[in-house]
């Protein structure tokens, strides 16, 4: 472009930044003599008002850029003698406070310098005019230091960390800085404060190299480790305290054989309280798992032999690797037998997030309603006073007939030795764990009380391809079966997925079989999976590679966004059940349970009945807010295996945002159920287990949202049986307001550890809490 149009370019913007932006970017020519007298000739040539006020603007802009160069050019050349006339321009205090503020404590201590000489070399009236203006200057210059101080101070440490990293002069320096603060800077807290800064380069640059550090340091699989090595110490003793907004909470005192004596039809509580008893037979069968499932007849029937020798067991557990199939055949085995049982079938599920007694307890606890849940003081009473030990539920399990009880997915020792001392000495038990040390200690030691799973039998095989899929050809199930041993998990993902191909006709199917016996046969998988045991791995290699062709297969047949949303679903809490509404958080989209049923047709996730008891529909619901049988939302769920793969395959990228998002919607959830009136105490119950894991992320990561979660769940997990994590909880909190600099929610912490203390008898304690509250 030439000058004229150039000029005509920037007279055609609109507003003053667009203009002063375009002189800048063009000054080479719009700055120019020529420039000028175009723009003076069309002033002249024009009758125009507003076309020669328009002109006279443009050229008052290139007056004030040219001055505007001079005073930066005099800055570079000789900042001082500027300062010097801009401070004796200025009119006011307000004048100085603003030159203050804008320059170096180096230029202003030169500014002194020059003052005081030019003072010294004046006499009389005009001596003491500046010699005054120059006790203003430093007075404002305290004021301002002293300013700043205050500020200092009342900065959090996050935000006093993102102000040292925005300071410091090299990118080496930032690193080094953030690196030595990464609890405070490598934080999805301290990305957020970053983004309050207004935009500039040097803000943007450290704004970017914030993120990239985070996304260096991601990890695929984050370790669960306690949160403190020091147990919160409860006592038998009840106390009556309130909640934040003055709802009476009441502890659950523990109930013990020592204060409990239980008869046929009621138990006496201390002497003083009686309840009444009514059993109502449970029928858990585990629908979940036995729903589609097949086989497994051989197993089943040595299963049954095992329990009905008395001389040999009648607690029993079942071993063997991930996703072979144990809660299947527990399930199985439960459906079943399920009428040989006149006492019923109970279901206690546990997960690796259950580790220790007080966890266990809760499932423990669920069951013991049983001998109650049809007398509506009976659950006035227990399960808002009272909570029973398992020696106490042992007694309300017993005395009805036998019971099966099903033990599903056990990950430590503890967990299986406080069941046990729950267990009625007639019931018939399944525990199921892929630890074999585990599946020991439950039995002591008693070999033939363990039973190791084994992959199906080629007849077994056969059969769970033909419920999963039963439009494939008999020769395309043969392969599956002879190339895939047996390992339940890969056949029923291959066998969803080529189902789910059938549009491809037989050809199609037949090459997509191929395909995935070829990566069998290769070894093609994903790589290293952290969650998996190196002497598992390659027992588990064909499954793998079964998994990522059903992978590669939903780009192909829907989009990429698919396998986002198969890797998005490894951010949830492992072990628990979900909605779809919690998905499509995760994911930002509208219809979850639509993706979701489109994931289950590759075999990727279940939706779970609603009740055990209720009838299933064929077809999933599109949409959370449809019902599974009619009355409530569906629930999903997803192999624990499925889950640590996808938590895997997530990018790093993926590792900082989705789980954000996860804590925003948990957050918001049990939000919602803290401020329902009555609060929503059943709602919080079925996602706890999604608060917990959103816990664990905040507080490594975002130390107001941990704040935000133990104060909505406080008043809950100290009447549902979680004082000991609630204790736990609140010393974690304690740290976390510490660090991130809010008195507020440390007074609000020891408040509520005031609170618990005193509702569990401990005075003293309570005392010491709201004192330092």
């Amino acid at each position: 472009m030439n000058l004229i149009e150039h000029l005509d370019k920037w007279l055609s913007l609109e507003g003053q930044e667009p203009k002063l932006q375009y002189l800048m970017q063009n000054a080479s020519l719009l700055m120019s003599d020529e420039a000028e007298a175009e723009l003076r000739r069309r002033q002249e040539a024009t009758n125009d008002d507003n076309e020669k006020n328009k002109l006279q603007e443009h050229l008052i802009m290139r007056e004030a850029l040219k001055a505007l160069k001079v005073f930066a050019q005099q800055m570079v050349e000789d900042p001082v003698s500027v300062l010097l006339e801009l401070f004796k321009q200025a009119e006011d205090a307000n004048d100085v406070a603003n030159l203050v503020v804008q320059t170096p404590d180096e230029l202003l201590d030169q500014l002194e310098e020059r003052l005081e000489v030019d003072a010294r070399s004046l006499t009389g009236n005009a001596k003491a005019v500046l010699e005054a203006r120059i006790k203003g200057l430093r007075a404002v210059r305290e004021a301002e230091k002293a300013f700043n101080e205050a500020k200092e101070l009342s900065l959090s440490p996050i935000e006093k960390a993102v102000r040292e990293f925005l300071r410091a002069e090299t990118e080496a320096d930032a690193r080094a800085y953030a690196l030595a603060n990464k609890d405070l800077l490598l934080t999805a807290q301290g990305q957020a404060e970053i983004e309050t800064y207004s935009e500039n380069e040097r803000v943007n640059e450290r704004k970017a190299l914030l993120r990239q550090m985070r996304l260096e340091l991601a990890q695929p699989v984050r370790p669960q480790v306690p949160l403190t090595d020091e147990p919160y110490q409860e006592t038998s003793r009840l106390q009556l305290s309130q909640s934040s907004d003055g709802e009476v909470v009441q502890a659950r005192q523990p109930l013990t054989l020592q204060n409990v004596q239980i008869g046929d039809n009621n138990v006496m509580i201390n002497n003083v309280e009686r309840v009444p008893l009514e059993w109502v037979t449970p029928m858990e069968t585990g629908r979940q798992f036995w729903e589609g499932a097949v086989g497994r007849e051989i197993e089943l029937g040595v299963l049954r032999q095992k329990l009905l020798d008395e001389q040999q067991c009648s607690i029993l557990s079942v071993h063997g690797l991930p996703a072979i199939g144990k809660s299947t055949l527990a399930a199985l085995y439960a459906k079943t037998y399920a009428d040989q049982y006149p006492g019923g079938v109970i279901w206690l599920q546990y997960s690796s997030d259950v580790r220790n007694a007080e966890q266990t307890k809760i499932q423990l606890l669920r069951a013991a309603q049983y001998a109650y849940k049809a007398n509506p003081e009976a659950i006035e009473i227990l399960d808002k006073k009272y909570a029973a030990e398992p020696d106490v539920v042992k007694a309300l399990l017993s005395g009805h007939g036998r019971l099966l009880i099903i033990v599903d997915d056990v990950w430590t020792e503890e967990v299986a030795s406080t069941v046990k001392q729950a267990l009625p000495d007639d019931a018939h038990v399944l525990l199921t764990t892929r630890d074999s040390d585990v599946a020991s200690k439950f039995v002591e030691d008693k070999i033939k009380a363990m039973y190791e799973l084994d992959v199906l039998t080629d007849a077994d095989a056969y059969l769970l391809l033909k419920e999963v899929a039963p439009d494939l050809p008999d020769d395309v199930v043969e392969k599956l079966v002879a190339g895939l041993d047996g390992y339940a998990q890969s056949l029923t993902i291959a066998g969803h997925t080529l189902q789910r191909n059938a549009y491809k006709g037989v050809n199609g199917i037949r090459a997509d079989c191929d395909d995935i016996l070829r990566r069998v046969r290769q070894g093609e998988g994903f790589g290293d999976l952290p969650e998996v045991k190196k002497e598992l791995r390659k027992r588990i290699q064909k499954f793998e590679s079964v998994l990522k062709h059903s992978y590669d297969r939903l780009a192909e047949s829907f989009d990429q966004n698919y396998q986002l949303y198969f890797r998005a679903l490894g951010t949830l809490a492992d072990g628990a059940d979900f909605s779809a509404e919690a998905f499509a958080a995760i994911c930002q989209v509208d219809d979850g349970g639509k993706i979701l049923n489109e994931l289950r047709q590759f075999g990727l996730v279940k939706m779970l009945p609603a009740k055990d008891d209720a009838p299933a529909k064929d077809d999933a619901p599109a949409k959370d807010d449809a019902p599974a049988n009619g009355s409530a939302p569906a629930r999903w769920s997803q192999h624990a295996i499925l889950r640590a793969y996808a938590l895997s395959l997530q990018t790093p990228d993926e590792r900082l945002d989705l789980p954000e998002r996860y804590s925003n919607y948990v957050i918001n959830l049990i939000s919602e159920c803290y401020h329902s009136k009555p609060r929503d105490y059943k709602r919080l119950e079925i996602e706890f287990a999604h608060a917990s894991h959103a816990f664990e992320w905040c507080r490594k990561e975002d130390y107001k949202k941990a704040l935000k979660i133990v104060q909505y769940c406080n008043d809950f997990m100290m009447i549902r049986g979680r004082s000991q994590m609630l204790g736990e909880w609140q010393k974690a909190a304690i740290d976390i307001a510490r660090l991130s600099g809010s008195q507020l929610g440390e007074a609000n912490t020891l408040k509520s550890m005031g609170d618990l203390a005193s509702r569990l008898g401990q005075v003293d304690d309570a005392l010491k809490h709201y004192e330092n509250a």
